[in-house]
């Protein structure tokens, strides 16, 4: 019950908004960008992997559009970045979830 209270409290507990520090981008900007190919290529081999083993369709910039807007929300309310959770995505695809709901509630 306790863990449940704490879970609970976690997640009715937002961070005020701030504005992200601009004038860190120079020296972020290279391993930055690095970064995101290589999650971004990661996310899109993942997503068509997936896709061919369910059957359905993936549109690899709806993708890429919800990850990039991801992490731009998220800049202002100083979380981590928003990328490749693949280990938790073949778990629960090899246990059969079948919908994204199932992420959020069983995390």
């Amino acid at each position: 019950m306790e863990i449940a209270k704490k879970k609970q409290q976690f997640f009715f507990r937002l961070p005020s908004p701030v504005v992200p520090n601009f004038s860190l981008i120079p020296e972020v900007l290279v391993e930055g960008f690095i970064i995101s190919l290589i999650s971004l290529s990661i996310a899109i081999s993942i997503g068509k992997m997936l896709a061919e083993q369910q059957n359905y369709e993936y549109d690899a910039a709806q993708e890429l559009l919800a990850e990039g807007a991801a992490n731009v929300f998220g800049a202002f309310f100083t979380t981590l970045s928003a990328n490749n959770t693949i280990a938790r995505t073949l778990v629960q695809v090899s246990a059969g979830g079948k919908s994204q709901v199932r992420i959020v509630l069983f995390q």
